[in-house]
């Protein structure tokens, strides 16, 4: 068994239908023919593994640009596009906005992290939880502890007291990471999400880290756009497969 795999657990908020999953990582493989090679004879033992453990999904982590596994997994083993994993390196300070603030009550954000959950099940039903489900108010806490422990924050742009977008952060290996940015679909293409966003860089560079991070439905073609407007750079993709209970 060469396939490098674990047993991951997520928290009981997680916005994924599956809080527990077989995850095999070959975004440090040394080379896409050798990561071929190697699931291609482990699948079996996966699959046979997953039952055994009462697991009902396998996902694999490989780099971006390995369009032949990328092929494979699809085609051969009906995997499906999971999340795509993003990054961007911060040498240099930014301005912080002048309309962006810190979120200081954050009952503000519900209702955008309600819009958010149904846009996400929306576009992959199989992957994500419905909204419904969703455990928002542990999420909301979880956000809490963050920004009460100083280990991340959420700034945010009110329009006519009425909150239209905000960006939150975390400590997160190996940088700064984006758990969350949302923006209200009336106010898009109006410059906030950049407001928002250079907010954050603010942030990164004022805590002296280098690098900001986050993960997105492969599927969110316009999310991933603005990243990649924004500087972002695609590292690696996460494919999934649902088994039968």
């Amino acid at each position: 068994m060469n396939t490098p795999f674990s047993i991951i657990t997520q928290p009981v908020f997680s916005d994924l239908t599956y809080k527990k999953f077989v995850l095999v990582d070959f975004s440090s493989q040394s080379t896409e023919s050798e990561a071929i090679m190697s699931f291609q004879t482990d699948f079996d033992f996966l699959l046979n593994y997953s039952a055994r453990n009462h697991i009902l999904q396998i996902q694999i982590k490989f780099p971006y640009d390995w369009t032949n596994f990328y092929k494979i997994l699809e085609s051969d083993y009906n995997f499906s596009p999971g999340l795509c994993f993003i990054e961007k390196k911060i040498n240099r300070n930014f301005l912080f906005p002048s309309r962006v603030q810190p979120i200081i009550v954050l009952k503000d954000i519900k209702n955008l992290l309600i819009r958010q959950q149904i846009y996400h099940f929306s576009l992959d039903p199989s992957y994500f939880i419905e909204a419904s489900k969703f455990k928002l108010n542990e999420y909301m806490r979880y956000l809490g502890k963050i920004v009460g422990d100083k280990k991340g924050i959420i700034y945010g742009i009110y329009m006519e007291k009425s909150l239209i977008g905000f960006i939150g952060l975390e400590e997160e290996f190996p940088g700064i990471y984006i758990n969350e940015l949302i923006l209200d679909e009336n106010f898009r293409r109006q410059g906030f999400g950049k407001m928002l966003m250079e907010a954050g860089f603010n942030y990164i560079f004022k805590e002296k880290k280098e690098k900001m991070w986050t993960t997105l439905s492969i599927k969110n073609s316009s999310a991933l756009n603005f990243y990649l407007n924004c500087g972002f750079n695609p590292m690696a993709y996460r494919f999934y497969l649902n088994l039968k209970n």
